[in-house]
């Protein structure tokens, strides 16, 4: 069984938008609590996966947003779940300063723009964010 992780990388005229995880993501051990992350989560029901890419984004941030392109993809297999797990990141096209932010506080207890090399060194970015942003930064 293949699943599919779709993730949306937002730039800004600030950065690019990240968000810190929660330790708990309803009531439960969240994976990679307190890491950096962008936007995104697993498709449901044959969604496609641009589709849920810009779902999670809206979930998770409030933010509507376009897709450009596909910028990143990795799978791998987990032997615990006997799954492939399929991470796609698209990039969005930079959104309007006049969209406001509202996290989902279930899974993400802040935001900031990362907009320098220096500034995602400060930060602990989930595995695959950091190839994902040193591509544009």
């Amino acid at each position: 069984m293949v699943e599919i992780i779709a993730h949306v990388l937002i730039p800004t005229n600030r950065g690019f938008l990240i968000l810190q995880r929660t330790r708990k993501e309803y009531g439960n051990k969240n994976v990679y609590p307190g890491y950096w992350d962008i936007p995104g989560g697993l498709a449901i029901n044959n969604e496609i996966p641009r589709e849920t890419a810009i779902r999670e984004c809206m979930e998770e941030t409030g933010l509507k947003v376009k897709i450009s392109r596909i910028i990143w993809e990795n799978s791998v297999f987990d032997t615990a779940k006997m799954r492939v797990f399929t991470t796609l990141v698209y990039l969005a096209h930079e959104i309007s300063a006049d969209q406001k932010i509202y996290l989902n506080r279930e899974e993400h207890s802040e935001f900031i723009f990362v907009n320098s090399r220096q500034t995602l060194n400060k930060v602990k970015v989930v595995p695959y964010l950091e190839k994902v942003l040193l591509q544009f930064l």
